[in-house]
């Protein structure tokens, strides 16, 4: 922000030079609302329970059932300046489709968690599959519901 500033007050003869400025401003400023959103309780989240979890960014939340979420390890993004970026990679059933795809080809999953909340890459991956294990072994130990026909009892 501080270089559209500097554009914007010492340039003043030349046009696209303050209209530059003026775009950094706009958006390091915007940049930096978002980030102070961030920041805000209840902003950004990771809740796991026996149905599944939810991830909250921007206050905007997204449900996952544990039979959609599979195989949670850490996966590498590729970078172009050599460098690269972990992060908690799954494969989410519900996702179809080229974004989907892209995913899978450059990460080896079609859905990545946003965040590590405070965990090791290492550690999440392995909370998450203990949790999805726990969860599906509880609900295939749970009783059945018996329905019976329309009109006709189980007795």
């Amino acid at each position: 922000m501080a270089g559209g500033i500097l554009l914007i007050v010492f340039v003043k003869d030349d046009q696209e030079a303050r209209l530059a400025g003026l775009a950094g401003i706009l958006f390091f400023g915007a940049c930096a609302v978002i980030g102070a959103v961030m920041l805000l309780p209840g902003a950004g989240s990771l809740t796991l329970d026996v149905g599944g979890f939810e991830v909250c960014g921007l206050f905007r939340r997204n449900r996952i059932t544990w039979p959609q979420a599979s195989r949670f390890t850490v996966t590498t993004l590729p970078l172009p300046d050599a460098d690269s970026q972990h992060m908690v990679g799954y494969d989410d059933d519900r996702l179809k489709g080229f974004g989907a795809e892209f995913s899978r080809d450059k990460i080896g999953r079609n859905a990545a968690l946003p965040d590590t909340y405070g965990l090791s890459h290492e550690e999440l991956a392995r909370l998450m599959t203990e949790w999805r294990e726990r969860a599906l072994a509880r609900r295939s130990h749970s009783p059945v519901p018996q329905v019976a026909p329309q009109g006709r009892s189980l007795n």
